[in-house]
């Protein structure tokens, strides 16, 4: 007698391959691999028009790729074309016996695959933040503070990019961005060149810096050991700044008193346009301080119990919070650091300004498994310049770890295209502004303006040239001034310009290379 044998079935769930770094999603020419892992081993023969349709796209098997014994797993992949567009999704497939194409798939004993749910659920379809280490991934790889590093990244210098401030047992470090806000290069300042030498607030320092007096520029507050804050002003400017302290009644935190280890935040937490202080304390629990002054004249008052929108939060020792909207419904998230080196995360499920935190864990938090051993110190900004948030977690021993945001699988094909019309008069002095479709950010290589007689007048070298140019959403705005022109203007005539590859991309990475505009300098 023949024995029975079981069909093979599909393990849920499927995998999806990483959307390249430093893309908020998948771009043209992109090789997208799906990933489907059967119950035991298969038999691949004739297998042409094998396949999975996802937004009518065709993922067809490469049967190369596939492995037909041990670990039992087909590959389907698809390359992205212009003009693609698939949604996060998307990628959940509904139906499988129609979006799922097997052609002569067996097992050994010749039983064709079978599903065993309705639904199949990818595995990219949430965010996730994904470590990068060493030289050329972590942008941070080789800084050292010696212990209890706590990183906060804001534009210290005023040249558009992200610089970095670190806190440490005793003073704070000072590493400037001298790269790009899609590249950066971390070199550190000393001595003058660092605005913050000589602050030294005692034992495991953590710093924020953000405008308490409304002026316009960056202030610094540090947490300190002992529980208190202080304040240093900055009375420079927003590219050349200077930090005083200040004491007593000029210090508009003076009095308040986290017990031991406080970690400060400064946002908007009651929607109410001014910064409001979240405290982390040394015993695991966070303090909320109101800001019942004003943006340029703050006062801040103690909230607790049921005023506290973070009461009830308890994450051990040694709570570290920082505070950004996670999730992308334009509130601001929570997230601590604690002693034992993971991160918790507290999701708003309230408003902008009658905030409301929930615990989420294991799938729920984008966190989950982040452990970088003793004491985490997270803080949340755009390193890679895709306009998402990436994450860098101090740690005890003085480094720092870099994970990029590794957003919802999603592809996008479009590349953005000029807006601005195709013929521009301007003044021979004026800067020449770029509309484009959608948001773009700066990549490598060069934008040349081209006179009528095709003869390059001006170049532009998007990695050195930054004085030249700046983008701001969807806008690229020329310097024509900054150009090297005789008399620093274009003189009468018609110029166009040529982006090479790269250059400028949305913010998936697609190329507008070949956006072109005529103007005409009067």
């Amino acid at each position: 007698m023949t024995p029975l044998t079981q069909p093979p079935i599909t393990t849920n769930p499927w995998t999806l391959s990483d959307i390249p770094a430093g893309q908020s999603a998948f771009k043209v020419g992109d090789v997208i691999s799906l990933t489907l892992t059967m119950s035991e081993t298969l038999k691949l023969n004739n297998t042409t028009g094998s396949k999975v349709v996802i937004a009518g796209k065709d993922f067809v098997l490469d049967k190369t790729a596939s492995t037909t014994a041990g670990d039992k797993k087909l590959v389907f992949k698809y390359s992205v074309q212009a003009g693609d567009s698939i949604a996060a999704t998307d990628f959940d497939i509904d139906n499988p016996t129609s979006d799922i194409t097997l052609n002569n798939i067996t097992d050994v004993a010749g039983n064709a695959p079978v599903f065993t749910a309705d639904r199949v659920v990818l595995t990219k379809t949430k965010l996730e933040y994904i470590e990068k280490t060493g030289l050329g991934n972590n942008p941070f790889n080789g800084i050292d503070v010696g212990k209890f590093s706590a990183p906060t990244l804001a534009d210290i210098d005023g040249d558009g990019d992200l610089d970095l401030v670190v806190g440490k047992n005793v003073d704070l470090k000072y590493y400037q961005n001298t790269s790009s806000t899609s590249n950066p290069a971390y070199e550190v300042k000393t001595g003058d060149s660092n605005p913050f030498n000589g602050i030294d607030v005692g034992y495991s320092s953590k710093p924020t810096l953000a405008d308490i007096d409304g002026d316009g520029d960056l202030d610094l507050v540090v947490g300190e050991y002992n529980g208190t804050l202080k304040y240093y002003q900055n009375t420079g400017t927003t590219s050349n700044p200077a930090y005083e302290a200040k004491t007593g009644d000029d210090n508009p935190f003076n009095g308040i008193n986290a017990g031991y280890s406080s970690s400060p935040i400064l946002v908007d937490i009651d929607g109410d346009g001014d910064l409001d202080l979240v405290m982390g304390e040394g015993n695991g629990t966070l303090k909320y301080y109101q800001n019942t002054g004003t943006t340029s004249n703050p006062a801040y008052e103690a909230k607790t119990g049921g005023s506290n929108p973070f009461n009830g939060i308890d994450v051990g020792d040694f709570a570290t919070p920082t505070l950004a909207d996670i999730d992308g419904d334009g509130d601001l998230d929570l997230v601590v650091g604690e002693r034992y080196g993971t991160l918790k995360y507290y999701q708003n499920i309230g408003t902008t300004s009658n905030p409301a935190y929930e615990v989420k864990t294991g799938d729920s938090n984008p966190f989950d498994g982040i452990d970088v051993g003793i004491y985490s110190a997270p803080n949340l900004a755009d390193i890679d310049g895709d306009g998402d948030l990436d994450l860098v977690v101090g740690k005890y021993d003085g480094t720092l770890k870099y994970y990029y945001n590794q957003q919802p699988s999603s592809v996008d094909g479009q590349a953005p295209t000029l807006t601005t019309q195709a013929s521009v008069i301007l003044e021979e002095a004026s800067d020449l502004v770029l509309d484009f479709s959608e948001n773009i950010k700066a990549g490598t290589g060069s934008i040349l303006i081209k006179n009528s007689s095709d003869v390059t007048v001006a170049t532009i070298n998007i990695a050195s040239d930054t004085n030249k140019f700046s983008i701001t959403n969807d806008k690229l705005t020329i310097d024509v001034s900054a150009l090297g022109l005789t008399n620093n203007k274009l003189t009468v005539g018609s110029y166009y310009l040529e982006m090479n590859s790269g250059a400028i991309t949305d913010m998936s990475g697609n190329d507008a290379r070949y956006a072109k505009t005529a103007t005409n300098g009067i």
